[in-house]
């Protein structure tokens, strides 16, 4: 797989762990961002996830995405992101 296979936009959704049944989707929905990643030719990942997804949002959080490809030939990463300092994600790891 080409590294520019993977390299582009994603929305990264997270959900509350709740295992009973909801009727309503948004019930366990804890954020949704858009997720930015470019991935190197040796598997090196650099990237940022912005909160909220909307492009338009005039205030946005953001966290610095780094890790690495862990396999090519079924697409697997290892990401860590870290909240930048002085924004209201500073505490999100």
């Amino acid at each position: 797989m080409d590294p520019l296979d993977l390299t582009g936009y994603y929305t990264y959704r997270s959900f509350f762990n709740r295992p009973e049944p909801v009727d309503d989707f948004n019930k366990i929905r804890f954020a949704e961002g858009e997720l930015f990643l470019w991935v190197a030719p040796d598997g090196v990942v650099q990237g940022t996830l912005g909160f909220p997804a909307d492009p338009f949002a005039t205030d946005k959080g953001f966290m610095d995405i780094t890790g690495r490809v862990t396999s090519w030939s079924l697409p697997a990463l290892e990401l860590e992101g870290i909240g930048r300092s002085e924004t209201g994600t500073e505490e999100f790891d």
